[in-house]
Order: C-alpha cells, then sequence, then structure tokens
C-alpha cells in the first residue's frame, strides 16, 4: 500500500442485512467466490475473483455496521489517516 497513490480504491464492502443470501448471486454474476471472514459472532465473506485477487466483501449489517442501510463502502488511500481525520472533523 505504500506505492498506491493517494485516493485510489483499495477495497469495497457491501453492507446488507443478510450477506449469506448475496453471496450466490455475486458468484453468479461476477463470478468471484465467496470465503468466510469470521467476525466472532458471525461471518462475513471475502470476494475472490478467479485470478486469486480478492475484491470485495459482502457483510452483514451488524456491530457498527448495524443502523446503515444496504450499502456499497468503497475504502481509499490517503497519505496520512489522522490528517484526514483532522480535515473530516
Amino acid at each position: 500500500m505504500a506505492d498506491t497513490p493517494p485516493g485510489t480504491p483499495l477495497w469495497h464492502d457491501l453492507t446488507v442485512p443478510d450477506a449469506t443470501a448475496l453471496t450466490p448471486f455475486y458468484e453468479a454474476v461476477c463470478g468471484w467466490s465467496a470465503s468466510e471472514h469470521d467476525m466472532g459472532d458471525y461471518a462475513d465473506f471475502d470476494m475472490t475473483e478467479p485470478n486469486g485477487d480478492r475484491v470485495a466483501g459482502l457483510c452483514h449489517a451488524r456491530g457498527a455496521n448495524a443502523a446503515l442501510p444496504p450499502v456499497w463502502l468503497m475504502y481509499v488511500t490517503v497519505p496520512s489517516l489522522s490528517d484526514a481525520l483532522e480535515q473530516v472533523e
């Protein structure tokens, strides 16, 4: 990640009430395969392309994400997390 230019999308998460129910859709439509990602009391899913690259997460709307509507979240690089947080505030 150190070589990744600021603003580059690094990861995407889809947060929905029932991630388990959606995994077959993304496997069929995108050709991704799902593997469980242990979250303690439940499992979310890492989605992987046929070439082996992990590209997205399918997440249950639980814990910190419990109040989110169904939404894709995009994560991008920033030069400094502390500076970015300061600018957000």
